[in-house]
């Protein structure tokens, strides 16, 4: 009877593993057969010499070839650069194994010394520009510094502050003398055009020395060390100078990337370089997933032969774990383009099975009844009983503090995770982890009857103080080292022995649930006062309290209960603590709002939830997802990519994987017998328990992300070796159980407290199953389609989008976008551009420019490029997509362009702290965001990108074509002669609008985006106002904001109109003398008594009087009916309010800017208009009321709100509003009502006449041989720290058929005046005259 049960035994593994086996070859042949289509194509377009493997000795004709056809560069020269650089340095590595090596250090080009780059072309020169930029140099700073520097001391006094700022600099290990340094005090403003830095020099001594003294506290500081040739990574400093602070710089010669961020996404989703072939990606599949399930079987193997009976079923376990590991990381990298992590994960398998044989057939038990257990502490006296394993501890500790010293992590982080030892990189902490394991089990095994019965409280804490020592140091190393992940799981580990050896683990897994649930619904103090005394109470009750001394009470404080309260405690407030609070806060703002928080990163959880929601009930099937697009999709995050691929069923069935194999572990450490193998073999099933549940629940929004791994699961070669090791050590022992009297020992004390233990991880795996199935099943299609608020690098608030609604778009052909004339301004079609060729041509596009473009291999082809950017955007590039800086049709009409059903733009404006770098102070600025909405791609999103299925299909045949307001004709024409005029070199926003429809028909700029040099235009706002040429990153004319001078006296001028009615041109001043006026000069001057009898509102608005308007609206309180004509027509006070495209429905938000309004700057206070001491002086004048009368104060406004309000005039007072879409997917919109912003229509007919004789004066007429309406204005701001001039114009004339009148609004930045600005309107109206929008009045 035996020998059948040993035989049954046998014979049941090896079912178990077969059948883990079968499943997992199903499954890698499903994903082969996935794969094989993109295999397939891969190996034509090698055929073809349409793609070619990245070696050494390849065929620079074929490369050229290649990236030359592909049109990723548009100058050869940067085509010849690339060529000869990779060919070289492919000479020199002899290959790569995956392509972004191309785009590190290794495959760098060492930067030249000139500014001008003797070899590449504009796309090469904008990059080297833009990473000087970056390090600190301007053109005039670099040239200065390469041929004449300046001598500067190595001590430099700032100011009368305490503080001081010093450090030194080195290169290779040796100091740098007279290198330069740059001291910034980085000044915090709302408006990016006021950044401006008071920046002083150091120069190295001999000794690579440099020091700021006299710097104020609690200001913002950084420097950075500059000398042409090298880097010295980033700016280092404090936005909150509280201390001195010291910095070592290394240098290292100034690299720039191979290749530029966007031409590099196109190239490796064209699939043209790869760094291996199909035949060699299919050969190194079959044997990985095969290598995987055969060492698996040679394992059970060799236990078969040597008789073991470990579990059965820990090894079919572990097959399935690392196997779905394998088959994901096949899933998640690009077959041919990355690098196999498969191969390097089936290296850990091996390895780690090796070590599951070495411990599994070893009696463990033996290690604690050895003296050298504890050798370090135990090599004198060579005991056998009572060791504590200190030496572990030690090891531990050790380790933790090497990864400190000289540990790294991913670039900027400031975290330390890795240690590299020659070539090799490993993470230490999941070693770190296992040496503490193996203390613990030690110190435990020695102690457990001490821990469990000492009366006293103090007894017990003399007992324990040892292990609370080591632990705490290894948790505040880990803090030092920013890896907070590994600090959790050692925390939660020691929690566990801790709770299960004092026996109270009930009591602990209680108390943190119950402090956990109260500060969900109640104050943080107060949650934590309750939960303190309640566990402390229940403490007390259950006599675990009992001391003879009064002061050993406050041994409770080191009691598992009350540590892990103190834990929660560190987590919920811990924010506010100098060092680690600032990642903390980020943390738990990232936990609490996943869709909604201002953390640069900040839709890691949201990329988790879209790729969950991507799976559903079933999965996408192997391969057939897209968790790629999710950072760290192989390590952090690889839950939800099995979600993705194989749905929830899928994750529930990983996740009771994991149950099963804890559970067992823990029965498997009830029969071990010996103290010390119950221990270490809880300890191994607590240590993976606590890891899965950490980054599973952080995964999904239940804990805050930490930054572990899951076991067996991610990637990670020492990871999975330490792992499979260690349960090699609980097979070990579930072959060898403890004796009888030792077992029911272990079941009379710890059998509650495992099956606690047991039922904590089941109902954990129980939650996460309830919550995953409400983000997979039940909410899917809302989480799918949802919009996440981030900060991007530049500090600002951005919408960040689910990347399938990408990969699902660009599979599908999009409808091409026309302008009001039918003209395509964006196709995905080149025979469209081939057949409308002639009208191009007339439309002044360059007719060998659009030969050159029908070549390319694009997704979308835009015949007008950069002069139609910011109306089309680029599908290709995409540059600036989704952000509010543009119409950006691609975009904002994405799913009309595709055939589904409109998504609706939404605009939200929310309050963040802005701060345009680390070093800054942040302020409150309220932002506008554009949002879309993609829920009628829901459905297809649900089903698959595939364009197979039914959902795909149905679209084909819908008109998917959409048609713009814009005329690009005109728009292309404007911007030829802005570039032509004698103002070529400065910002100009020129916007042409139709009154009586709305319609945008224009909105031309000057310089025109350059496409070709993409990183100067991302360059932060600090580094781009620097730049020795302006730089267009934006639609100036519809989305930038500045203040509009004696334009907005028009508004102004109908806001007393619609108060005071027909007697505001009554009014007369007789009192307005030369002392106050603001403007007096030989080419501007405001009229004054007695150059003229009287000012009145014709006079004023003929000869801009600035006093008229500041005391019209002083003395008739014109604040609410001003405010309603801000609101109306868009414009902004404080940076709050306004709109670019349309106004925001959101009506509280709207109250809300009008209550902010009327708090600060319209708040009716008089107090220096009507100080006596003031009469007859100009400070009588400059409240911040008085300077929004004439256009000034904190007043901004956009060329196209402006235009909006002359449109208004224009229209007989009814504003209409703005209109860029005249059809989508063949439906004509209708033109929306008009709003009434005159009281009577009489209104706007009296300042059209005031407007038509300001630019027609005798001999001083604004636009010759055109009659029109307008008003000027010369606004001052400050840019860069200095007061500058804006030049403003706006006019109207009638439409040759009179229905309309067509409204031009001109803006020069620093244009010295609107004299320019009437010199570039006087261009523009020929313009408008020949293509037939105006006709004089």
């Amino acid at each position: 009877m035996e020998v059948h049960q040993k035989y049954s035994y046998k014979a049941e593994g090896w079912v178990l593993l077969t059948g883990a086996a079968v499943l997992m070859l199903v499954l890698f042949v499903k994903l082969f057969f996935t794969l094989t289509p993109t295999l397939t194509r891969a190996n034509e377009a090698l055929k073809n010499s349409r793609a070619i493997k990245l070696e050494a000795g390849i065929n620079k004709d074929s490369l050229k070839k290649i990236i030359t056809s592909g049109n990723y560069f548009t100058d050869d020269r940067d085509v010849n650069l690339l060529v000869d650089s990779l060919s070289m340095r492919l000479i020199t590595a002899g290959g790569i194994d995956n392509l972004g090596a191309i785009n590190k250090s290794a495959f760098g080009l060492v930067a030249p010394l000139d500014w001008k780059a003797p070899t590449g072309g504009v796309d090469f020169q904008g990059r080297l520009e833009a990473s000087r930029q970056r390090l600190g140099f301007d053109s005039v700073l670099y040239q200065k510094e390469l041929n004449d520097p300046t001598n500067y001391p190595s001590s430099v006094n700032v100011s009368t502050g305490k503080f001081e700022i010093g450090g030194r600099v080195l290169f290779q290990g040796e100091p740098m003398p007279g290198t330069l340094v740059q001291l910034r005090e980085h000044i915090a403003t709302l408006d990016e055009d006021s950044l401006y830095d008071h920046v002083l020099y150091a120069r190295t001594n001999a000794n690579g020395e440099f020091q700021f003294t006299g710097l104020l506290p609690d200001s913002g500081y950084s420097v950075l060390p500059l000398k042409p040739g090298y880097e010295f990574g980033g700016r280092q400093g404090s936005a909150r100078l509280a201390k001195n602070k010291a910095y070592t710089f290394s240098g290292k010669p100034h690299k720039i990337r191979l290749i530029g961020p966007i031409a590099y996404g196109q190239i490796k989703e064209d699939g043209v370089l790869l760094v291996r072939t199909p035949e060699e990606f299919i050969t190194s599949y079959w044997l990985i997933a095969g290598g995987c399930i055969l060492a698996f079987f040679l394992a059970h193997i060799i236990l078969w032969l040597r008789k073991k009976q470990p579990d059965i079923f820990m090894l079919p376990l572990l097959l399935l774990l690392c196997g779905i590991s394998i088959l994901l990381l096949f899933s998640i990298q690009n077959p041919l383009t990355d690098t196999l992590h498969a191969a390097q994960a089936l290296q850990g398998v091996i390895v780690g099975l090796t070590g599951f044989l070495v411990f599994s057939l070893i009696d463990i038990r033996k290690l604690y009844t050895r003296w050298w257990f504890d050798a370090l502490f135990n090599f004198r006296k060579k005991n056998v009983y009572g060791l504590r394993g200190w030496t572990w501890l030690v090891l531990a500790v050790g380790m933790a503090l090497l990864t400190l010293l000289i540990g790294s992590g991913p670039e900027g982080s400031g975290v330390k995770v890795n240690i590299q030892l020659g070539g090799f990189t490993f993470q230490p902490s999941e070693i770190t982890k296992y040496l503490l394991l193996l203390f613990l089990a030690g110190f435990f095994a020695a102690n457990e009857e001490n821990i469990r019965n000492l009366s006293d409280i103090r007894w017990r804490f003399q007992v324990s103080i040892g292990v609370l020592v080591g632990v705490g140091i290894i948790l505040a190393l880990y803090l030092l080292m920013g890896d907070m992940g590994p600090a959790m799981v050692v925390c939660f580990t020691f929690l566990f022995f801790y709770s299960i050896a004092r026996g109270n683990l009930l009591l602990t897994l209680l108390a943190g649930v119950l402090y956990c649930v109260l500060l969900s619904f109640i104050p943080g103090w107060l949650a934590t006062a309750i939960s303190f005394v309640a566990v402390i109470l229940t403490m007390i009750i259950q006599r675990q309290v009992k001391t003879v001394k009064w002061y050993g009470a406050l041994a409770v404080l080191a009691d598992a209960p009350v540590i892990v309260l103190l834990v929660i405690a560190a987590f919920a407030f811990g924010d506010q603590l100098p060092g680690i609070g600032d990642r903390l806060a980020d943390r738990k703002a990232m936990w609490l709002s996943q869709w909604n928080n201002d953390v640069f990163g900040g839709d890691h959880l949201a990329h988790s939830y879209w790729t969950l929601a991507s799976g559903g009930l079933t999965g996408q099937g192997p391969g057939r997802g897209f968790p790629n697009t999710m950072p760290a999709a192989h390590t952090d995050m690889i839950l939800p990519s099995i979600g993705e691929e194989l749905g929830w069923l899928g994750l529930v069935a990983v996740f009771m994987l994991f149950g099963i194999l804890i559970h067992r572990s823990f029965l498997h450490a009830r029969r071990a017998g010996q103290p010390f193998s119950f221990y270490l073999c809880a300890g191994i099933a607590i240590a993976t328990g606590i890891q899965f549940l950490l980054i599973a629940g952080g995964s999904i929004g239940l804990l805050p992300l930490t930054g572990v791994t899951v076991p067996f699961l991610s990637y990670g070669k020492i990871s999975l070796i330490v792992n499979l090791a260690a349960m090699g050590i609980v097979a070990g022992i579930s072959s060898r159980p403890g004796l009888a009297i030792q077992t029911e020992h272990l079941r009379k004390y710890y059998d509650f407290v495992l099956g606690t233990g047991i039922l904590f991880f089941l109902a954990g795996i129980a939650v996460l199953s309830f919550k995953l199935y409400q983000v997979q099943v039940v909410h899917s299609k809302e989480i799918l389609v949802k919009p996440a608020r981030v900060i991007n690098r530049n500090g600002l608030p951005i919408y960040s989008y689910n990347p399938r609604i990408d990969k699902l778009t660009r599979v599908l052909a999009a409808g091409s976008i026309y302008d009001r004339n039918g003209l395509v301004i964006a196709t995905s079609e080149p025979n469209t551009i081939r057949r409308n060729m002639d009208a191009f041509l007339a439309a002044g596009v360059d007719t060998t420019q659009l030969q050159n473009l029908v070549q390319k291999r694009v997704v979308r082809f835009y015949p007008f490029e950069e002069d139609l950017f910011f109306w089309t955007g680029d599908y290709n590039s995409r540059l600036f997509w989704g952000q509010g800086n543009g119409y950006f049709a691609e975009a904002r009409h994405l799913t009309s362009l595709r055939g589904y059903a409109t998504s609706p733009e939404k605009r939200d404006y929310v309050s963040t702290e802005y701060r345009p770098d680390k070093f800054t102070r942040p302020v409150q600025k309220t932002i506008k965001l554009v949002s879309y909405d993609y829920s009628p791609l829901v459905e297809s999103l649900q089903t698959g990108i595939d364009t197979t299925n039914e959902a795909v299909r149905k679209i084909k045949h819908k008109d998917r074509d959409i048609h713009l307001t814009i005329d690009a004709g005109l728009q292309k024409e404007i911007q030829d002669s802005l570039r032509k005029s004698n103002f070529k070199n400065d910002r100009i926003a020129v916007v042409v609008l139709d009154a009586g429809t709305g319609d945008l028909l224009a909105s031309a700029l000057n310089p025109l985006p350059n496409l070709q040099m993409p990183d100067l235009m991302l360059l932060p706002d600090r580094e781009r106002n620097k730049l020795p040429k302006p730089v267009t990153d934006r639609d100036l004319g519809l989305t930038y904001a500045t203040a509009p001078g004696s334009t907005a006296k028009i508004l102004t001028g109908m806001a007393a109109f619609n108060k005071m009615g027909p007697d505001a041109a009554k009014v007369k001043y007789r009192d307005i003398y030369r002392n106050e006026i603001f403007r007096d000069n030989p080419t501007e001057q405001e009229p004054f008594i007695p150059k003229v009898n009287y000012v009145d509102m014709r006079e004023a608005i003929i000869n801009s009087s600035n006093i008229f308007f500041i005391r019209m609206a002083n003395e008739n309180s014109l604040e609410d009916q001003m405010a309603a004509l801000y609101q109306a027509t868009g414009m902004n006070i404080n940076q709050r309010g306004g709109y670019d495209y349309a106004p925001s429905l959101n009506k509280e938000k709207a109250s809300e800017d009008l209550a902010n309004w009327r708090k600060d700057v319209m708040n009716h206070d008089r107090r220096a208009y009507n100080n006596p001491r003031l009469q007859g002086t100009k400070n009588r004048y400059r409240s911040p009321f008085s300077g929004l009368a004439w256009g000034q104060s904190t007043l901004t406004s956009t060329p196209a709100a402006m235009a909006r309000m002359a449109g208004a005039i224009a229209n007989n007072g009814v504003m209409m509003p703005s209109r860029y879409l005249l059809k989508e997917a063949g439906k004509q919109q209708p033109v929306a009502a008009g709003i009434d912003i005159a009281e009577d229509t009489s209104y706007a007919g009296i300042l059209t006449r005031y407007m038509i004789e300001q630019s027609n004066q005798p001999g001083k007429q604004k636009i010759k041989n055109i009659i029109v309406a307008g008003k000027t204005g010369t606004p001052e701001r400050v840019i860069n720290g200095e007061i500058e001039s804006d030049g403003w114009y706006v006019f109207f004339a009638p439409t040759p058929d009179h229905r309309s009148r067509t409204v031009t609004c001109i803006r020069i930045e620093r244009g010295k005046g609107s004299s320019n600005a009437v010199l570039v309107a006087n261009a523009i109206a020929k313009v408008l005259e020949r293509r037939g929008y105006v006709v004089s009045f």
